[in-house]
């Protein structure tokens, strides 16, 4: 479980760390080809990119962050993604390897389980260009 280790402080990237919104990991982050690299993630955002359609039609639902883990963390998976065929869009994506829970639990360390929560839900009635003052 090297996939997982406390993060400590500058951008793999180069790029500048963000502000330290927990919602957000504090660098350039997300899924790429061959798998997902987090760089300066909480548990929280951990949870929202696993959440992302790539992740959650995979793991059949929203994730949510029940660890207890505090701090920010440098975090690869290796683990190949592919986008649904085109012909059939709302398709599972394809993947190789291991089940994504397995490789999640062998690399990360973590455990995804089913459950209930609560969760916030909000609904935009409808949208409109703004107007100048």
């Amino acid at each position: 479980m090297d996939g997982r280790r406390q993060w400590n402080g500058p951008c793999r990237s180069g790029t500048p760390s963000q502000d330290d919104d927990p919602a957000m990991p504090r660098c350039l982050s997300g899924y790429r080809p061959g798998g997902i690299t987090l760089d300066g993630a909480t548990m929280f955002s951990v949870a929202e990119v696993l959440s992302l359609p790539q992740a959650r039609a995979l793991l059949g639902g929203l994730t949510g962050d029940q660890t207890g883990l505090k701090g920010r963390y440098t975090m690869d998976l290796e683990y190949q993604f592919a986008p649904p065929r085109a012909a059939d869009s709302a398709a599972v994506p394809e993947f190789g390897g291991p089940a994504l829970s397995t490789a999640i639990r062998e690399q990360w360390g973590l455990r995804i389980q089913p459950g209930k929560a609560p969760f916030r839900l909000v609904v935009i009635e409808s949208a409109q260009m703004p107007t100048a003052n």
